[in-house]
């Protein structure tokens, strides 16, 4: 009884964690040279061989930004970092090859002879345990008090650095839609100014007296204006939203790839991802970390549900000649879904889940509030499945020209 209630408590912590990444809708992949400073510092501070910056979702570990070398993503249950995830607290490890839990892990009994391990937990200002950061060494080390500190206010500011780069996210996305509601309002304003300039130009000057004539001069002069004012704002907003942050397609591909190789790799299932777009089309309709969240968590349960040599298939194109819309297409070779758990799925009202091929937990809490995003950036979705016979998600969300 005590083990079940252990594994519930372990449970809902990760589902608050998937939730609270979602509403910061970080882009793992991005380069930050804040974080890399300070994954330095940290190996500076602590005289330690490497230093790594960690995020969690439900089954992976990202390392963000790292020092001494570089980390792909891993399965978390195969870092030495879930156990200070787990804690939510400081852990340190005088001697890993002398501790039951990470002492036959490979990197421990390997070449790289991993003995000292001290972590802290990335802890948000809704108290929830996103990730860690961590100092690892191929020897002894002895770690002070006030070097333990210090990796305790580095951690701080990593989080408060996160949480704050999301606010100015949320901010941009504010600024893009006044801009695009400006546009709209600069563009409407056109037409009947042109229908003034146009009706004024009608009026023919030797039909009106002489006091008349300078105040219609005056007019046909306000009005142009008017109108050159009018079109220089046009020009200046459009400007304004092409150089609202984007992400191209090649770079779509190459990071999605990335991130969800190793999940497909570790379960021998052939992931497939190809983009029928320009390489360098910016896409600018949700932001990197919106748009991978979006696409990654279909990626996710499509492999989480597939087995051995099944394939999962990401088209990434367009809706239809007209261009006016983007089409995403996740396809699997799966389990696939009753007309219950599509209903589920669709209503965005409740979380559902089951467990993976390979028993993976899961909570359903990533993939609604990612298509919950889409909606709100004026998407829609679509869901094809069978029961034994697969699963295929399309996605359409507006293109910005």
């Amino acid at each position: 009884m005590a083990n079940q209630s252990t594994e519930e408590k372990d449970l809902h912590k990760a589902a608050n964690r998937v939730r609270e990444l979602n509403n910061l809708t970080l882009d793992v992949t991005e380069h930050d040279e804040v974080l890399q400073s300070l994954s330095r510092l940290l190996t500076m501070v602590t005289g330690s061989k490497f230093s790594q910056v960690n995020i969690f979702d439900g089954s992976t570990q990202y390392t963000i930004a790292s020092d001494g070398a570089l980390f792909p993503p891993l399965p978390k249950n195969n870092t030495f970092c879930t156990y200070t995830l787990q804690k939510e607290a400081a852990l340190e490890i005088p001697d890993m090859s002398q501790d039951d839990r990470v002492k036959d892990h490979a990197a421990v009994t390997g070449e790289e002879h991993i003995r000292y391990y001290y972590g802290e937990p990335l802890i948000t200002s809704n108290e929830v345990a996103i990730g860690t950061v961590c100092i690892i060494h191929d020897d002894e080390l002895q770690l002070s008090e006030k070097s333990k500190e210090i990796v305790k206010n580095i951690a701080d500011q990593i989080t408060r650095h996160l949480e704050l780069k999301n606010e100015l996210v949320s901010q941009n996305k504010k600024v893009q839609q006044q801009q695009s509601t400006l546009r709209k309002v600069i563009h409407d304003l056109r037409t009947p100014i042109s229908g003034i300039i146009g009706g004024l130009s009608m009026i023919d000057n030797n039909e009106i007296g002489p006091k008349f004539k300078s105040v219609l001069e005056l007019a046909k002069q306000s009005s142009k204006n008017l109108i050159d004012y009018v079109n220089s704002s046009l020009e200046k907003a459009i400007n304004a939203e092409e150089e609202t942050s984007f992400i191209t397609a090649s770079t779509l591909r190459d990071k999605l790839l990335s991130l969800y190789k190793l999940q497909a790799d570790s379960k021998e299932v052939k992931l497939h991802i190809s983009a029928e777009l320009e390489n360098e089309e910016r896409i600018t309709t949700l932001s990197s970390g919106d748009l991978i969240n979006v696409i990654g968590n279909m990626i996710s349960n499509a492999v989480k549900y597939s087995s051995k040599d099944e394939l999962v298939s990401v088209e990434i194109g367009y809706k239809d000649e007209d261009r006016d819309q983007y089409k995403v297409t996740i396809s699997d070779q799966g389990v696939g879904m009753n007309e219950e758990q599509i209903k589920a799925i669709s209503s965005l009202e409740r979380n559902h889940s089951t467990e993976g091929t390979n028993n993976e937990k899961g909570f359903g809490i990533g993939l609604k509030e990612a298509l919950r995003t889409l909606t709100q950036h004026e998407g829609t979705f679509d869901i094809e499945s069978a029961e034994g016979k697969g699963t295929t998600f399309t996605v359409y969300f507006p293109r910005k020209h």
